[in-house]
């Protein structure tokens, strides 16, 4: 069900830790963490994923980019959890163009200096409902909207350089042990094109 509806989800969670944490984690948990530079946030965040908390008060459900606030920070409130993670169903004519692109610090088992999700269908030499959100660049994971628009103007070559040079504008990073912001900048246009390389 997750490779037919959200491959994009499926290619994510491939980049979580290690077997064991794979084995163990839950995709709730990455949500609850709220980091940045957490894998499976930009898949969730690109395909509108809705969370849905439930409490001894009752039962309420927020879009992604309404539940997390920041690093370490949601709407979850006392008492409440996640219950479910609803992804609506997103029927598109065409081929399907789905990639994950990250870089770390290392190849294995490696925290996010930054990451690009993409999910488009391409379809006579348009690419239809693009979908790009963007990992550990800003407090929160960034749905490129710009970005998306000019894919969906322009499928050319050109027109993903020009998507590329949007990313690093929409890019907010900041400097820390694993980056520096102006290699974050650069990294997501470069991971774009990589992506559609590929």
């Amino acid at each position: 069900t997750i490779a037919r509806w959200a491959p994009l989800l499926r290619l994510a969670s491939a980049e979580i830790g290690g077997i064991q944490i794979q084995n163990r984690g839950t995709i709730g948990g990455n949500i609850a963490n709220a980091s940045p530079a957490a894998d499976g946030l930009p898949a969730l965040y690109a395909y509108d994923a809705e969370i849905h908390l439930a409490s001894p008060t009752g039962k309420r459900s927020l879009p992604i980019g309404n539940f997390v606030h920041g690093p370490r920070k949601t709407a979850l409130g006392p008492a409440e959890v996640i219950t479910e993670i609803h992804i609506p169903k997103i029927m598109v004519q065409g081929t399907p163009i789905v990639f994950f692109e990250k870089v770390g610090p290392r190849k294995a088992q490696t925290i996010t200096k930054a990451s690009v999700a993409f999910h488009g269908w391409r379809h006579e030499g348009r690419i239809l409902d693009p979908r790009i959100a963007l990992g550990a660049v800003a407090p929160t994971v960034v749905r490129a909207t710009e970005a998306e628009e000019c894919l969906s103007d322009d499928a050319s070559l050109k027109g993903v350089q020009l998507a590329a040079e949007r990313l690093s504008k929409i890019a907010a990073p900041i400097d820390d042990i694993r980056s520096t912001a102006e290699y974050r900048r650069k990294l997501v246009s470069g991971l774009l094109v990589r992506g559609f390389m590929k």
